[in-house]
């Protein structure tokens, strides 16, 4: 079986941004909740992320079917 790691944004707008720990190559996306499209990241191994709210309220939802060991 595969790992999987998703995130549903439920409310709100925030901004991920996400960084290849090796390159330090960055991507930054945009997630609205009131967007039609659905959008689902997959951060990889050797990716570093970071989510910034740019809404009040804005809420994110990540899951994954194991836990993470460093």
């Amino acid at each position: 079986s595969s790992d999987v790691c998703s995130s549903d944004l439920v409310t709100g707008r925030v901004k991920v941004i996400l960084e290849n720990i090796k390159t330090h190559e960055q991507t930054v996306h945009i997630l609205d909740a009131k967007d039609e499209e659905y959008v689902r990241l997959h951060v990889a191994p050797e990716m570093a992320h970071t989510i910034v709210a740019l809404s009040a309220g804005a809420i994110l939802i990540s899951y994954a079917n194991r836990q993470w060991t460093p």
